[in-house]
This record gives C-alpha cells, structure tokens and sequence, in this order.
C-alpha cells in the first residue's frame, strides 16, 4: 500500500461517517452494522463517484474486467533439447 492508496480509504471512510453514520442514532450494535453494511453496498453498487466519471464502483470495475482478457496469455514455451552424450 503506498501513502497515495491512503487517501482513498481515508475519503471512504470520511463518507461513510458523514453520509450514514453521523445522520443516525443506532439502538444496537446490531443496528449499527446492519445499516453500516447496507451503506457499503450502496456506494459501491449504486452511488455514482465523480472521481470514476460518475460509474458506480462495481460499474468501474465490470468495465475493467471486459477489458481485460479472461485469463493473460502463457508465454511460449520450448522444451528444452536433451543432448544424447556417447559413452565411449
């Protein structure tokens, strides 16, 4: 991870604190990571991010996966001549 990745997680976190967690008062710990865990699949499956020219993140990344092929290609391989010495 370098100190650049960090800014991401730290912007995801800063949203979800701001978009969901501030705005309730949970009654349980299991309310709270139940609605935490509906946020997480709402910003990656529906909430549009500006910084991924507005896809979701699972749009983002389906588009990468087409892109790409299903599986990189193997580089070629020789096999490897076997020299026959003569006993002499």
């Amino acid at each position: 991870m370098t100190v650049h990745s960090n800014v991401f997680i730290e912007r995801f976190w800063w949203t979800l604190k701001h978009e969901e967690v501030y705005l309730r008062a949970y009654d349980s710990l299991w309310e709270a990571r139940s609605y935490i865990s509906n946020y997480i699949d709402f910003y990656n499956s529906d909430r549009p991010h500006s910084s991924l020219e507005h896809k979701t993140p699972v749009e983002a990344y389906t588009q990468t996966l087409s892109a790409a092929p299903a599986t990189p290609p193997l580089p070629n391989q020789t096999q490897p001549q076997m020299q026959v010495m003569n006993p002499c």
